[in-house]
């Protein structure tokens, strides 16, 4: 039994203990409108405001808050989604920048054939009606130029005239 009056620390502390296990005790088996625990009421949250406002422009976004963007239109684990569409294929400048330079020297015509000597990509060459240089077809000769001919474009070169009135450069 312990004594009303404790003198050891450990007497103290067994007094403690009990003293807690009765106010709990207590609070446990007593009903008392304190200690039972409610649940807190639902609150409404506004989602909308919670996001960010977007500007009116993608241009205006760097390009890593344009592909958050794109995920968000086009979830992962939705049956429906799609790749997006491969990109179009654009001419490569290579090829129009020759042609852009191509210098058309004199066209020929004939009962058999006919067709147009040019200087095309620093070479000159010889260029048959329904032949193909640089993805372009020779459609047809005129006598002062040439038309040709790709994916249903069309594109015309002029017979580049010589500037007769300078003198010809000196021979080697």
């Amino acid at each position: 039994m312990i004594p009303l009056r404790p003198s050891t620390p450990t007497q103290w502390l067994q007094l403690a203990s009990a003293a807690l296990a009765a106010l709990l005790a207590g609070l446990w088996l007593l009903p008392n409108q304190r200690t039972h625990w409610h649940p807190p009421p639902a609150q409404l949250q506004d989602i909308q405001a919670m996001q960010p406002s977007l500007p009116h422009q993608a241009e205006d976004w760097p390009e890593w808050q344009n592909r958050i963007l794109q995920m968000q239109e086009r979830p992962l684990f939705i049956l429906e989604r799609r790749l997006p569409p491969p990109p179009k294929k654009e001419e490569t400048p290579a090829a129009s920048d020759q042609w852009n330079s191509a210098v058309l020297l004199g066209t020929y015509a004939s009962d058999k054939t006919s067709g147009a000597f040019l200087v095309f990509g620093g070479q000159a060459q010889r260029l048959v009606l329904g032949q193909a240089l640089g993805g372009w077809i020779l459609h047809a000769v005129h006598p002062t130029g040439v038309e040709l001919q790709r994916d249903g474009q069309k594109r015309q070169l002029a017979v580049q005239k010589k500037d007769l009135t300078q003198a010809a450069p000196a021979a080697r």
